[in-house]
């Protein structure tokens, strides 16, 4: 195989800025490589749905091309990449563009070698994917256009196969106090801050049932604002907090949970839903029997669950990198995965939508 071209394909990805919301000069860039190699194209917004045109349904693949704001830290320009220690370096080289440039070099490759594909190959490069709300990514507007017998998506893995991750509900607490001068000193209950204080408190000491395969249900604040004056007290104060669950939970559970807390308190409140969304888990996939290993499962929510959920497409996940690398500074993934996945993805692509006689 060829292994210059995934390595230019990443570098030259990265070199193109594309934070959500951005997407369109990578967009043209991928629009024309995948015409370039033999596909069919079609451009949905600034998401790209690449095929073979074999009638057959056989694989979708689905990685996102956007990235998020570069995290504080960086050490070098996080959109110029390089090449050191045997890594590429830059932002969005593991999350998500390293696992989308291992899946076009895979059939490029498959081109060259005059590759007769008796089943199709999707592959949907979506925009949007780190946005929160369902109707702003890519993939919702791909949806009806997906047509498989099973899907993949290409996030990081470190090759591992996956079968699904945790749901997500996220939600924005806003609890109430009153406004006061900070020299007076009131009933606690009166100060929002501490109020939210004894929330999130009690909120920690909740306990969810483990999953056998998925693991904790868990929730973390992530953001808390309150307060405007250093010498008075605030009128409310917000708090959001990230749950991650299982297939034991639902979105009315994680609010049942919150609403229980905030009645016992005694608290005045508003609760937002910001996004939420299902666990996906797939028992069953033609990659696990491939690479005959048992499937892990992953941490992080993926575009996999609207393609199972909507589309209802058996879905995994699969690709190169760590996922300790996304939305950290100075992210690389390592070349070496670049090139076994590369190489494990067309060598999968040939077993399932090759000669099937």
């Amino acid at each position: 195989m060829n292994s210059d071209y995934v390595i230019d394909l990443l570098q030259r990805m990265v070199d193109i800025p594309s934070v959500s919301g951005d997407e369109a000069a990578l967009a043209d860039m991928l629009e024309k490589e995948c015409k370039s190699i033999g596909m069919n194209v079609e451009r949905v917004g600034d998401s790209i749905l690449a095929s073979t045109g074999a009638e057959k349904p056989g694989l979708l693949f689905c990685g996102h091309i956007d990235t998020v704001l570069p995290a504080k830290g960086y050490s070098f320009d996080p959109h110029k990449s390089f090449i050191k220690d045997g890594n590429v370096y830059g932002l969005g080289s593991e999350d998500n563009k390293g696992g989308v440039a291992m899946t076009i070099a895979a059939m490029k490759e498959l081109y060259a070698d005059g590759f007769e594909f008796k089943k199709d190959v999707q592959l949907a490069l979506v925009a949007g994917e780190e946005l929160p709300k369902f109707k702003d990514k890519g993939v919702y507007h791909l949806l009806d256009k997906l047509k498989a017998e099973y899907a993949i998506v290409v996030e990081s893995t470190n090759l591992k196969p996956s079968m699904g991750h945790r749901g997500r509900v996220c939600l924005k607490i806003t609890v109430r106090g009153k406004q006061y001068h900070a020299s007076q000193i009131p009933h606690r209950r009166e100060n929002a801050i501490y109020n939210m204080g004894k929330f999130l408190f009690e909120l920690r000491s909740q306990r969810f049932k483990r999953h056998p395969v998925l693991g904790d249900t868990t929730c973390t604040p992530t953001v808390i604002k309150a307060g405007e004056q250093l010498n008075s007290t605030p009128l409310d104060a917000e708090a959001v907090v990230d749950f991650r669950i299982t297939p034991f939970y639902t979105q009315e559970d994680v609010l049942d949970v919150v609403g229980q807390i905030l009645h016992s308190l005694r608290l005045d409140a508003d609760v937002e839903v910001l996004s939420s969304s299902q666990p996906i888990f797939t028992e069953k996939h033609p990659l696990f029997d491939y690479l005959d290993e048992v499937p892990t499962t992953t941490m992080f929510h993926t575009d996999g669950e609207y393609i199972q959920r909507f589309a209802g497409i058996p879905t995994a996940v699969f690709g190169p990198g760590d996922e300790e690398m996304a939305h950290k500074p100075d992210e690389f993934i390592p070349i070496d995965e670049l090139i076994q996945g590369t190489s494990i993805t067309k060598e999968f692509i040939k077993r399932h939508c090759g000669d099937t006689k």
